[in-house]
């Protein structure tokens, strides 16, 4: 007893603190001081305060009424169901008269008040248990001490009451933040001890587990939360509300008008909310994560005036149901995240993605297409937002904009490659030394002819059909590029006689004749070896040139294949009728006559527009483009077109041509229909007229 008199004095000493004797009182059971009567064990209403609380008399003017309130706030601690009356406080308050409504109130916060209640002393022998729970509106704590009998008796408690914000928090959230309220509240008598940690749901469960899809303003609000629990050494325990009595009225009480008026006046102390986020910051934070293309004026507004989002909003403050039965897009999609949906003030968030109402798509995707980027980049630069059928919103709006349609790059080509059981015959000249030779190649076997020519010109070129069919037989299918010697009526005529059906690469397509381009390339290399083998410095004798090609096509006729077979020896198996002439069928092509397709013109490097007149093979169609010209085309050089009014219509399952063309089947059994062929005359030489189509 001594040494802590003697301990209290040295630091009343050391402070310079002096005290009057008179006033001074040793070695007393109980001691009265600022309305309170506090001995050993507890703390109580003093018996001088609580005989003054019977005489209290009603209040008639609002500054007894604002006393009165004084007095309750202050002994608080011993009024737990004080918060039945706070309705009747505020409502006086607006009254011009101010009285309390009906008599029993005021009686029965005078019974309050002269009730012996009391509350114990903090003492670090005994363990501590904090109970906490929260209400719609607010939340309560209460700090206890629990005796060795079992029994547990209240140490202080409180309330407070949710700002704006803190009113759309989820429950989930709500009780989270007043575990850690109450704990940063009761810092002092929390550190660096053990504590049983009472709650009546699954708050520290919101804390510590981590969802996907949580948006960044809440991940960073519990992590927190998480930070502020690393300083303190507790055991949860998960109790029922009818177990957890006290906090769960003190959350429905809200009586600390003392503390909000500090937090309304910016004022920062020792008990503040550590996780508490004022609503103009989370505003903006989303003004810094949102993408620049974002008008937050605009998204708010139309945010506002939404229906979709005013009808999640209300479902997301419990205010409605969700509606399992309404299939409207918008409101399903929304419907199926509503576990990663958050809200700041009138924008919804979808996880970490903003939410872009209906009516302000529009504007949104022309800013993010002003530098025509195409639907990879528009999509990355979309990633920060979310809405229902993104993707196909983006591609529909790239097939809109005529400019990127007009100047899009020329996709990769896929070739499909011809069928091996049929006889194609590849035509095509090759310049060496001065001479032009024909080369033709037949396509199931390879089988290599050649012929030195004086000149280029259509009447030699029938002259060697000629020659090629007494030879080596019927030809079924003449393939060739465009050139004036071979696009000539006299080559058509020698076809038609024969039965031969003539097939034309389309102009800048060299890889639809890419058999014949290939030997031409290996013909003129083996010719030009050769020379050098024979140590020809310079050939002018057609017929040395004859010779040499002579002894090339030997070769590469003698030469085996993978499966041992010479191309002569395969050539010379082919015997082919007029029946087994067949005919690749039209049908197989992906694109159909009146079709609206972009072509892309190579010398112009640009796409223009075009429509399909007649439908050639599985590979070639011919086409007309807005000046009336006609011409041939390839359909790796083609694509869809949508107009304005088509893509209205536009469904997901629609594929481009030039993205995944379909494999082509040869249907053998129907002839192609011939357009009508216009023949007018190209260029003269010697006595001699070339002719093209």
């Amino acid at each position: 007893m001594f040494d802590l008199f003697n301990e209290v004095m040295d630091k009343l000493d050391r402070i310079n603190l002096r005290i009057k004797k008179e006033k001074m009182k040793l070695f007393k059971r109980s001691l009265t001081f600022l309305g309170y009567e506090t001995n050993s064990t507890e703390r109580k209403i003093c018996e001088e305060r609580l005989n003054t609380f019977k005489d209290l008399r009603k209040p008639r003017t609002k500054k007894e009424l604002e006393s009165i309130q004084g007095l309750l706030s202050y002994y608080r601690f011993f009024m737990p169901t004080l918060y039945k009356y706070k309705d009747s406080f505020d409502q006086c308050k607006k009254l011009d008269k101010f009285k309390l409504s009906g008599k029993e109130n005021f009686q029965n916060i005078k019974n309050l008040l002269t009730t012996e209640n009391s509350v114990c002393h903090y003492r670090l022998d005994l363990p501590l248990i904090l109970a906490t729970d929260a209400s719609e509106h607010s939340i309560g704590g209460t700090l206890f001490h629990k005796f060795e009998d079992g029994t547990t008796k209240p140490i202080l408690s409180a309330a407070k009451r949710f700002n704006d914000h803190e009113l759309k928090y989820d429950i989930a959230n709500k009780e989270a933040l007043s575990v850690v309220y109450f704990v940063k509240r009761f810092e002092k008598f929390l550190k660096a001890r053990k504590f049983e940690l009472h709650v009546d749901s699954r708050a520290l469960y919101c804390i510590y587990t981590s969802k996907k899809g949580i948006g960044k303003i809440n991940h960073r609000r519990l992590a927190r939360y998480r930070l502020a629990f690393a300083e303190y050494y507790f055991v949860p325990k998960l109790i029922s509300s009818n177990q957890n009595l006290i906090p769960d009225i003190l959350s429905r009480m809200i009586f600390d008008e003392i503390e909000k008026d500090k937090s309304l006046s910016g004022r920062r102390d020792e008990e503040y909310i550590v996780s508490q986020v004022k609503v103009e910051d989370e505003v903006r934070i989303l003004e810094s994560k949102a993408p620049k293309y974002i008008d937050i004026g605009k998204l708010v507004e139309t945010s506002r005036e939404s229906t979709i989002v005013n009808k999640v909003i209300k479902c997301l403050k419990h205010e409605e149901k969700w509606e399992k039965n309404n299939n409207d897009i918008e409101y399903a999609s929304l419907r199926k995240r509503k576990y990663d949906l958050d809200q700041i003030g009138n924008v919804l968030l979808v996880g970490e993605k903003i939410y872009i109402p209906k009516e302000y798509r529009s504007e949104v995707l022309t800013e993010v297409h002003k530098s025509h980027d195409g639907i990879g980049k528009m999509l990355n630069n979309l990633k920060e937002v979310f809405w229902p059928k993104k993707y196909h919103d983006v591609g529909i709006k790239v097939q809109k904009c005529s400019v990127c349609q007009v100047i899009a790059p020329r996709p990769k080509k896929k070739h499909t490659n011809w069928p091996e059981n049929v006889s194609r015959t590849h035509m095509d000249f090759m310049d060496i030394w001065g001479c032009s030779i024909l080369l033709m190649v037949e396509s199931t076997s390879t089988f290599v002819s050649g012929y030195a020519l004086n000149n280029k010109c259509a009447e030699s070129v029938v002259k060697k059909l000629h020659d090629y069919r007494k030879e080596h037989g019927k030809i079924t299918y003449l393939i060739n590029d465009n050139a004036p010697h071979f696009v000539n009526g006299l080559i058509d005529e020698f076809c038609a006689k024969n039965e031969t059906i003539r097939m034309y690469s389309p102009p800048y397509i060299p890889e639809c004749n890419g058999l014949i381009e290939t030997y031409v390339r290996i013909v003129k290399n083996k010719m030009k070896k050769r020379a050098e083998e024979m140590k020809l410095i310079g050939i002018s004798d057609k017929s040395l040139v004859e010779r040499i090609l002579n002894d090339v096509i030997i070769q590469l006729r003698e030469t085996p294949n993978k499966d041992n077979k010479t191309p002569r020896e395969l050539f010379a198996r082919r015997f082919e009728t007029d029946e087994e002439i067949m005919e690749f069928s039209p049908k197989d092509n992906p694109f159909q006559k009146h079709d609206k397709v972009w072509y892309y013109h190579k010398n112009k490097g640009k796409w223009m527009k075009a429509v399909i007149l007649e439908v050639v093979s599985f590979k070639i169609v011919y086409i007309q483009l807005e000046s009336l010209y006609i011409m041939m085309a390839h359909r790796s050089s083609l694509k869809i077109r949508k107009d304005l009014l088509d893509i209205d219509n536009y469904s997901s399952e629609n594929k481009i041509a030039e993205i995944s063309p379909a494999k082509s089947k040869i249907n053998l059994k129907k002839k192609v229909p011939k357009l009508p062929t216009r023949i007018q005359p190209s260029r003269k030489t010697k006595n001699k007229t070339c002719y093209k189509l």
